[in-house]
């Protein structure tokens, strides 16, 4: 792989600001629930919405995981020389894929888990709860 699509690759799955639900380690993302479930505040009314929306977390980080290391062994079983543009664009075109498919399921479990949040809840989800932008990450 590339210098700069590695570095793009990791960029995806180490999003600084705050915002990284979609591709975040799986070794990390146990924090982050937990950290937005207390910064949330969350009701006992509210825990089954948020236990969606939680599976869903770890469900794209497991994704993120198994894509990266998918795309590490790929090219180092394939080796640079041996990866063409278009092999390139296909392995890319795979995890763009596997991400809109995370963001959509992600999306499921979070249109009825806002819903039940209060004003103040919203306001907090607001800022917490943002996925990575493409391009952005």
């Amino acid at each position: 792989m590339s210098g700069e699509m590695m570095r793009m690759m990791m960029g995806m799955m180490s999003a600084k600001d705050g915002s990284a639900e979609q591709m975040m380690s799986p070794d990390h993302v146990e924090g982050r629930i937990a950290f937005l479930q207390a910064e949330l505040k969350l009701t006992d009314a509210q825990q089954p919405q948020w236990k969606a929306v939680a599976d869903a977390m770890r469900a794209n980080a497991k994704l993120a995981k198994e894509a990266m290391a998918g795309m590490g062994g790929a090219m180092m079983s394939a080796g640079s020389a041996a990866m063409t543009p278009l092999k390139r664009i296909d392995q890319v075109e795979q995890m763009l894929s596997a991400r809109l498919e995370g963001l959509r399921q992600l999306k499921a479990a979070m249109e009825p888990f806002y819903a039940t949040l209060s004003e103040a809840q919203k306001a907090v989800a607001d800022k917490l709860l943002m996925p990575a932008p493409m391009g952005m990450m």
